[in-house]
């Protein structure tokens, strides 16, 4: 059975493919038609006598918008696996709460229950803290007008660690400890026939945003050698658990 399950996930993964494909096509013609347009009217501003700076700015922001969504994709791939340190995921977490909370709506209460010293891990600063905010940001736009999002952080044991609606789907533990860092609300959820699908590119339910948040913390997942759960039901919220090795000499 779960090897049916695994054939069946690579199996929807194929049918995403095609939808990837012409979102990345779509997103990356739109900016090069912007950046070629003003490419052009720059040449002819230069031929008047007269300044093309506002549309070379014009095609270099273009540029710097197509090169983070490539940034993001190369994230979701685990390419971005550099810069590991031994660190105390629970002061990297905390960190960035000040800033979090501030760009949360007034409507949004974030609650955070961190340990105070620890758990230590082996991962990338920026790629842990990107993946917080992503989860923080995604359980907050769960509800319609005000709501309380709940990040914690423990140690639990490999069997402790669901075996359904997991990702990487074919993801086994081969440590006996891990750090779970898990964001909860009690927003919209998800339906059930969506939740393998939230962690594909431009895959989107809701009316803004690209569709890589998810993705990209997929990335990061793999990239820090974790997986993540997900429970979630639909009209009553989600929970999501990232599970990472706890630090030791073994795997530094």
């Amino acid at each position: 059975m779960e090897e049916l399950q695994i054939q069946n996930w690579h199996l929807k993964k194929q049918e995403s493919l095609s939808r990837m494909a012409g979102a990345i096509a779509h997103h990356f013609n739109n900016h090069l038609m912007g950046i070629m347009g003003n490419l052009e009217l720059s040449l002819k501003l230069i031929e008047l006598d007269k300044s093309p700076r506002d549309n070379l700015m014009k095609a270099m922001q273009l540029a710097q918008k197509a090169s983070e969504v490539n940034g993001l994709m190369l994230t979701y791939l685990g390419k971005n696996n550099s810069g590991k340190i031994k660190m105390d995921i629970g002061k990297v977490c905390s960190m960035i709460m000040p800033l979090l909370r501030a760009s949360l709506s007034g409507n949004i209460v974030l609650q955070a229950n961190f340990p105070a010293q620890g758990p230590m891990i082996y991962g990338n600063v920026n790629q842990i803290q990107q993946l917080v905010t992503n989860l923080v940001t995604n359980a907050a736009e769960s509800y319609q007008k005000k709501g309380t999002v709940y990040l914690s952080l423990k140690t639990v044991l490999s069997n402790e660690i669901p075996e359904k609606y997991r990702f990487p789907v074919d993801w086994r533990p081969d440590r006996n400890e891990y750090v779970c860092l898990e964001t909860a609300d009690f927003g919209c959820g998800i339906e059930e026939q969506n939740i393998e699908k939230i962690f594909d590119p431009f895959f989107s339910t809701k009316a803004a945003g690209r569709g890589l948040d998810l993705p990209v913390v997929l990335g990061i997942v793999q990239a820090n050698n974790g997986v993540i759960t997900v429970n979630s039901k639909y009209g009553e919220g989600s929970t999501f658990q990232f599970f990472v090795p706890v630090a030791t000499k073994q795997n530094s």
